[in-house]
């Protein structure tokens, strides 16, 4: 059979088939049910990440329903899904009355804009990288994902599947300190354990502490590092047709160019020359959070939500999740043949130990029969 391609955007043809509609049918049908998206966040304490949430989502102003969850007794063990919060929820297994624990804390967020439902869940990471001995700090976390994986894979082999909820995490967004000079020990050891679980996307805290010169430094040191241990990190263009537009080409070329993102949150607003721009007040001026000549805060976003929010979803569910999926069925199924092959030869040895019970009693009945014979 040989495949055609028939380009209904050719001038010379006079109909269509309806494809445009396509677009308008996806479009009603997200409005209608909401996008679900999961993003973590992890960094040490004092990196600005609820600042950089607070102006990403721009909660402050934005129509949105906040909802904390109720964060499980550290004392408890990892459970595949909370009873109450219907959350996934681990601690850390250093944790002790003298040592900060560490948590995953899910908050869950609905925010419209242009008639589109974001259900956004965030999963916050306090007391990582709190301790002296930090290095299973993400653990907690690694359990967390892969809970949150099981608990999407036991839904999904439910006969019926239309109440799953997709609890998966879509996106990392990994904080490094403006301070270091390249990865830490910390940040190599949680990402190399989950780079293959989860899209991670690095970026460097509060940039407005450090010179052009010296973000520039750290970005190169950041990817000798990343490139170095075998971390891989998300990169727009690497999946969908981004080729296809030009425009989005050119921004996808920018935020490549950008990683690690070099970041400033601030939901501060100044009034600048007649107009009204978010970002840090210093005595030199103001740091624009969304000028790209300033920081990578713009570019972030646009990654983020505007351009690439659908790719990481697409990535978790058709590489990360798929690659998870696949070992859990090959290890059952390995479990099945090793089972398989225990009951096959317990059924022997049964066989045999029959076998063996029936020449015992033969040699019995021959026995008494000769001392029979012998008394007569």
């Amino acid at each position: 059979m040989t495949n055609r391609i028939i380009d209904f955007n050719d001038e010379k043809r006079r109909t269509s088939v309806g494809l445009s509609g396509l677009g308008r049918q996806i479009y009603r049908r997200t409005a209608q049910k909401g996008y679900d998206f999961t993003l973590m966040v992890c960094g040490e304490q004092g990196l600005g990440k609820t600042t950089l949430l607070e102006t990403l989502f721009d909660t402050t102003s934005t129509e949105s329903t906040l909802n904390t969850s109720t964060l499980v007794a550290c004392s408890q063990p990892l459970r595949a899904v909370d009873e109450d919060e219907g959350h996934a929820v681990a601690t850390s297994p250093l944790a002790s009355d003298t040592t900060p624990r560490v948590h995953v804390r899910p908050t869950t967020m609905r925010i419209r804009d242009h008639g589109i439902n974001l259900n956004l869940t965030i999963l916050d990471t306090p007391g990582y990288g709190a301790a002296d001995d930090n290095s299973r700090d993400y653990e907690p976390l690694e359990e967390y994902i892969d809970a949150a994986f099981r608990s999407y894979l036991q839904d999904e082999s439910r006969a019926d599947r239309k109440d799953t909820v997709d609890r998966r995490v879509h996106c990392l967004l990994y904080f490094i300190s403006p301070n270091a000079r390249g990865l830490r020990p910390l940040d190599r050891t949680t990402l190399k354990h989950l780079h293959t679980k989860v899209n991670v996307v690095p970026v460097i805290a509060k940039a407005d502490t450090l010179s052009t010169a010296e973000v520039a430094e750290l970005k190169a040191r950041v990817l000798q590092d990343l490139d170095a241990a075998g971390i891989d990190v998300f990169r727009p263009g690497e999946v969908g047709d981004d080729a296809d537009d030009a425009g989005l080409s050119a921004d996808v070329a920018r935020m490549v160019a950008a990683i690690p993102f070099a970041v400033i949150g601030s939901t501060d607003v100044h009034k600048v020359g007649g107009k009204e721009i978010r970002g840090r007040k210093y005595g030199w001026g103001i740091a624009d959070v969304d000028n790209e000549a300033h920081c990578d805060f713009a570019l972030l976003h646009k990654m983020l939500i505007e351009t690439h929010l659908h790719d990481l979803k697409g990535l978790t569910e058709e590489v990360v999740y798929e690659r998870f999926r696949k070992t859990i069925l090959e290890r059952n199924a390995g479990v099945d043949s090793t089972t398989f092959q225990n009951e096959k030869m317990k059924r022997n040895l049964e066989s045999q130990a029959r076998a063996l019970e029936d020449k015992l009693r033969e040699l019995e009945e021959e026995r008494k029969r000769y001392e029979a014979a012998s008394h007569a």
